[in-house]
C-alpha cells in the first residue's frame, strides 16, 4: 500500500494513489513529511501538524481556509484524522472540500462518543428521516475516513453506512424567462447610455453577463481568467478559460475557446482601460481595481510573501457585486423587482443549455463544460425543454452556430425589433394603397418581386416578404389562423426535444456518425420551430387577438 508524491512541471505537489492507503499509527512520520511539503507549496499557510489549527490557502476560491481539529477528547482520532486530511490535501482537493470533510467528520465524531455502534445507528436514523441528503453525505464521509483508519467494528459502521441510499437532486431553479430578459435589456441599456465613469465599478459584470452565457463558466473560473486570457491567431480569436476540475483533480487548466472578434475586443478594451489605469495584475478582473471603488475587506499580500492572496476578485465578491449592480442600477434607476435574481451560478446553465439547443452532443458540451461525469449532463433536460417551450432559447442564442463565436448576438431584442421594424413602416397605410403596391395573401400582403419562387413553408413564419395586416372584419379568423399554427409548432417542438433527448444519451455512450447527423438534423429542426413560433407568438401579441373559434 502506497502513497507517491511527485511535484508536477507547474510546481504543484500531486499524489498518486497506488493502492487504497490504510492508516499505520507506526506511520504518522510520513503524514509529518506530506505536511511539510504542503507548508513549502504555499498550500498550507500556517500551522504546526501537532497545533489543532491549520490554515490553508484554497487558490480557487482565494482564501485562506481554517481548518481546526479540536478534539482533543479523542486523541487517537484526531491524529488518524490529522493523516487523513493531509493526504486529502495532498491529492489537490481543494481546501474548502477539505474543511467541509473534516467538520462532518468532527460532528459525527462527538455525535457518536467517538465512534459507538449504537450512537451511530441513532444518529444516522434521526438524520435520515429529519435531512435524508445530509445523512448520504455523512454516511460517505465516514467511508472514506473508515476505509483509510480501521477502526474495531468497522465493518459494522460500513454496513450500516452502504445502507443510506442517495437522494437524488432537483434541478437548480433559475430565474423567470421575464425576469432574464428585463435583466439583459438593462445590461445593455445602462453600459450604452452612461458615461464609463459611472459605470466603470459594474464593467466585471457587463463582461461575466457576455462571457458566460456563451461560455459554461464556473463563477470561481470566471473569477481566475487571466489579463494575457486573450490570443488573436490567423485571423481568428481565442480566448484561454481556467477548468478547475479535471482527472489530476482539482488543479486549474487552461484550454482555448475560439471567440467572436467584437468579445475579443471588448474585452481587450477592459485590460487595456486597467493598464491606463496603472493596474498591473495577472488576472482579467483584478483586486486592486475592485478596490478602487470598494473598501478592502481583507487581508492584501504583503511584500515578504506572508500572505498569500492573489490579486483577483473571488467569485462571492462577484456575487456581492452583482447583488449591489441589482440594487443600485436594476431596482435603484430602472425600478425593477424580480422574485428571483440572476446569480452567477445561472449563467453557466445558460450556456449549457443553449449548447445542446444549438445540437452540441454531451461529449461535447462535457469537454467545453469542463463535466468529468457525463450523468451530470442530464441535470439539464428538463430546463433545456422549459428553455425551448418558454423561448428563453432566442434571449440566449449566441453565434455559436457551427462554432462559437462568429458575431455578437443581437438575442431576443434584436430579432424582435427587426419585426416591429418592419411592421412599423407598414402601419400608416391603408389595405387600399397597400394593395396598390403588393400582392394581396391571406391576411395580409406580399412585397416580393419574385412570387412564388422565393417562398417559404407558410405565410406565417416569412420575415422577408410578408405584411401581417388582416382587415377588421377577419382579426377573429386571423387569430386562430395564427394560434392553430403556434399550437401545431409547439407539438413538432416538444417531439423534436425528445428525440434530442433520446439521440443525446445514446451518443454518451456510443459516437455512430448517422446518430450525430441525426441529432444535427434534429437540433437544426428544433432551432427552425422556435424561430418560427417566436414569429408567430409576437404577431398574436402585438395584434391582441382572440384567436378562438370561428
Amino acid at each position: 500500500m502506497e502513497l507517491k508524491q511527485v511535484i508536477n512541471s507547474s510546481g504543484t505537489l500531486k499524489t498518486i494513489l497506488i493502492e487504497d492507503v490504510v492508516f499505520q499509527s507506526h506511520e504518522v512520520s510520513k503524514y509529518k513529511d506530506i505536511f511539510e511539503s504542503l507548508k513549502v507549496l504555499g498550500i498550507i499557510e500556517r500551522g504546526e501538524f501537532s497545533d489543532r489549527h491549520w490554515y490553508s490557502f484554497d487558490e480557487i476560491k482565494n482564501v485562506i481556509v481554517p481548518l481546526r481539529f479540536e478534539l482533543d477528547v479523542y486523541a487517537e482520532l484526531q491524529l488518524s484524522l490529522k493523516c487523513f486530511i493531509a493526504s486529502q490535501l495532498a491529492m489537490s482537493k481543494s481546501s474548502s472540500t477539505v474543511k467541509i470533510t473534516l467538520e462532518s467528520l468532527k460532528t459525527i465524531m462527538l455525535e457518536t462518543n467517538g465512534f459507538k455502534i449504537d450512537k451511530l445507528n441513532s444518529f444516522l436514523s434521526e438524520l435520515e428521516v429529519t435531512s435524508p441528503k445530509q445523512a448520504y453525505r455523512y454516511s460517505r464521509y465516514m467511508i472514506n475516513y473508515l476505509n483509510f483508519y480501521p477502526i474495531k467494528n468497522r465493518e459494522k459502521f460500513l454496513e450500516r453506512c452502504y445502507t443510506i441510499s442517495r437522494i437524488e437532486s432537483k434541478n437548480r431553479d433559475l430565474p423567470e424567462l421575464n425576469d432574464i430578459i428585463e435583466f439583459d435589456r438593462i445590461v445593455n441599456d445602462y453600459f450604452r447610455r452612461s458615461p464609463i465613469e459611472d459605470h466603470l465599478m459594474f464593467k466585471p459584470i457587463q463582461i461575466f453577463w457576455v462571457v458566460t452565457n456563451i461560455i459554461p463558466l464556473r463563477p470561481s473560473e470566471f473569477a481566475l481568467l487571466k489579463a494575457n486570457c486573450l490570443v488573436p491567431r490567423n485571423g481568428k480569436y481565442y480566448i484561454k478559460v481556467p477548468r478547475i476540475k479535471n482527472r489530476e483533480g482539482d488543479t486549474i487548466t487552461y484550454p482555448e475557446i475560439q471567440i467572436t472578434e467584437d468579445i475579443y475586443f471588448f474585452i481587450q478594451e477592459f485590460i487595456l482601460r486597467q493598464e491606463q489605469m496603472g493596474i498591473e495584475s495577472p488576472y482579467l478582473c483584478s483586486l486592486e481595481f475592485h478596490e478602487l471603488f470598494y473598501e478592502p475587506n481583507w487581508r492584501r499580500k504583503n511584500t515578504d510573501g506572508s500572505e498569500s492572496f492573489q490579486d483577483r476578485v473571488t467569485s462571492t465578491q462577484l456575487h456581492n457585486l452583482l447583488k449591489r449592480f441589482y440594487k443600485q442600477v436594476v431596482e435603484g434607476m430602472y425600478n425593477e423587482h424580480t422574485s428571483m435574481q440572476i446569480i452567477p451560478a445561472h449563467t453557466r446553465h445558460f450556456a449549457i443549455i443553449n449548447m445542446f439547443l444549438q445540437g452540441y452532443n454531451m461529449l461535447s458540451i462535457a469537454r467545453m463544460a469542463g463535466h468529468l461525469d457525463l450523468k451530470t449532463q442530464d441535470n439539464y433536460y428538463s430546463h433545456a425543454r422549459t428553455f425551448a417551450q418558454s423561448h428563453v432559447y432566442n434571449l440566449l442564442r449566441t453565434s455559436m452556430g457551427e462554432k462559437i463565436g462568429e458575431n455578437i448576438p443581437n438575442g431576443i431584442f434584436g430579432w424582435r425589433q427587426k419585426l416591429r421594424d418592419k411592421s412599423a413602416r407598414f402601419i400608416r397605410y391603408s389595405h387600399d394603397e397597400l394593395s396598390e403596391k403588393y400582392r394581396k395573401v391571406k391576411y395580409g400582403y406580399c412585397e416580393s418581386e419574385n412570387f412564388p419562387y422565393d417562398c417559404v413553408e407558410d405565410c406565417r413564419v416569412c420575415l422577408s416578404h410578408f405584411i401581417f395586416k388582416p382587415r377588421l372584419d377577419e382579426e377573429r379568423q386571423a387569430g386562430t389562423w395564427l394560434e392553430s399554427y403556434s399550437k401545431e409548432l409547439q407539438q413538432k417542438i416538444e417531439t423534436t426535444l425528445d428525440l434530442m433527448i433520446t439521440t443525446s444519451k445514446s451518443l454518451s455512450k456510443l459516437s455512430n456518425p448517422l446518430t450525430e447527423a441525426s441529432f444535427s438534423n434534429a437540433s437544426r429542426q428544433l432551432q427552425k420551430y422556435m424561430d418560427h413560433k417566436l414569429l408567430i407568438d409576437l404577431k398574436i401579441s402585438e395584434g391582441d387577438y382572440n384567436g378562438g373559434e370561428v
